[in-house]
């Protein structure tokens, strides 16, 4: 018999600092058996909805347990990025900066995400759909310092799909 859901240790380990020592081993222990699953919805701490390929993966699985993937990064831009302004999230992922950013800058605003694995593409189009997201341009391309017509992306192990790379 389960304790608790997997949503309802999850509010409570939302409840500790992001940076606390042992927080991660804690819920990897708490959650072991809810990480395998695959393409779930998570939601953080603003209520935005982002479609995961695994729990496995530490982007998935840190926006799971704080609600908020790098709280100092998020911090950050929302200090500094104001309604109306332009954002441009190069490789955007599964949306984590986008997605907030568009409603930081507002209608007025407008966010452009760059994302170039193919796998991970439709999880960023599903988020920006999902939160019923307007002011987004979606490119499918790799940000690279040189103009280069083709190169070869090798994707990563949906445990790892933050880390695709070109090289």
């Amino acid at each position: 018999m389960k304790l608790f859901n997997r949503q309802t240790w999850c509010r409570l380990l939302r409840c500790l600092p992001p940076a606390m020592r042992g927080k991660a081993r804690l819920a990897n222990l708490i959650l072991r058996n809810d990480l395998d699953a695959k393409d779930v919805s998570v939601v953080d701490s603003q209520g935005l909805t982002y479609w995961v390929p695994s729990l496995r993966e530490p982007i998935a699985f840190f926006l799971l347990i704080d609600g908020v993937y790098e709280p100092s990064t998020m911090n950050f831009l929302n200090k500094y990025l104001k309604p109306g302004s332009v954002f441009v999230d190069i490789g955007a992922n599964i949306g984590l900066f986008t997605l907030p950013m568009a409603g930081r800058v507002g209608p007025s605003g407008s966010v452009i995400a760059i994302e170039s694995s193919p796998s991970i593409l439709p999880y960023l189009k599903r988020n920006i759909s999902t939160n019923k997201i307007s002011n987004v341009r979606l490119e499918p391309f790799a940000a690279y310092e040189i103009d280069q017509e083709a190169l070869p992306f090798f994707e990563a192990a949906s445990t790892s799909f933050g880390m695709g790379t070109i090289a």
